[in-house]
């Protein structure tokens, strides 16, 4: 069984027990959108930031694939609600100031 395979089943068993599980949720997240799986990648960001919105890094992989789909209104608001929960992070500042993770 492929790596990824086993990863997505195990990723989604969790979310199946506990459907706001973090890191299951984060890391699907990652999988669904190096898979090409967008639509399914953002659903499980959204899930995750709407639920505990100081999860600065899913924010932020959220606000960036937003921002690749030509979201941009989406895009911006996310780290402006972020910046809210961690006012000092310094990736949601550079994404809010530049729109890209690194200075």
């Amino acid at each position: 069984m492929e790596g990824g395979t086993f990863a997505r089943q195990y990723y989604s068993k969790a979310i199946d027990a506990d459907p706001y599980q973090p890191t299951a949720l984060a890391n699907l997240a990652l999988l669904d959108a190096a898979s090409r799986r967008i639509p399914e990648s953002v659903q499980l960001l959204d899930r995750l930031v709407s639920a505990d919105p100081s999860r600065t890094p899913a924010g932020l992989n959220l606000a960036f694939i937003e921002c690749s789909l030509g979201r941009n209104s989406e895009s911006r608001a996310l780290p402006e609600k972020l910046s809210q929960y961690n006012p000092d992070d310094p990736q949601s500042r550079t994404f809010l100031d530049k729109g890209t993770y690194a200075g």
